[in-house]
Parts: structure tokens; sequence; C-alpha cells
């Protein structure tokens, strides 16, 4: 597991994402899967040792929506946020 980030790099990283988020744990999630019934998307961010992979999940489906990797970079950056916006619009 990474490390987690402070209310203000949340806010530096998702500060320009347009859409409603939460950040849940792993049980909320699971809980929300099984419990919701209106559209749920989760986004996962995956890293190794010199890649990094984001990617949005279609709940109900499990169909990935989303995903982009980017090579030799490590965390989670407002940009990848910038690039979501941008495929969603």
């Amino acid at each position: 597991m990474g490390q987690k980030k402070t209310p203000e790099e949340r806010d530096d990283i998702f500060g320009d994402y347009k859409y409603k988020y939460q950040i849940v744990t792993k049980e909320q999630l699971n809980r929300l899967i099984i419990e919701t019934g209106k559209p749920l998307y989760y986004l996962t961010f995956i890293k190794d040792s010199s890649n990094k992979i984001v990617c949005v999940t279609n709940a109900q489906t499990g169909k990935t929506i989303y995903s982009r990797g980017t090579s030799f970079s490590y965390n989670l950056k407002a940009g990848d946020i910038k690039d979501l916006n941008k495929e969603i619009n």
C-alpha cells in the first residue's frame, strides 16, 4: 500500500476534477458496489518500479472504461486527473 495523502495533497491532485468523487476504503467501495442502484465508477491507481497505470472501472459490469499507463512515472499527479477530465468531455 502506498502512502496516504493529506487532504491538501488530495486537493492538489483532484482540484481540477469536474465531477463528484469520494475517497473510500476497500470495504466502503465493496459496500457501495453491492448496495447502490446508481451507476458507479471507481478509479484504481497502480504503480510498480518504473510505471504507473490509472484505470476507471464500471462497478456494475467490471469493464475498464479508461486506462492510461505512463512509463518512468510513479505517483498520481494532477495531470493524470486532467487527462481523465479530457477523456470524459
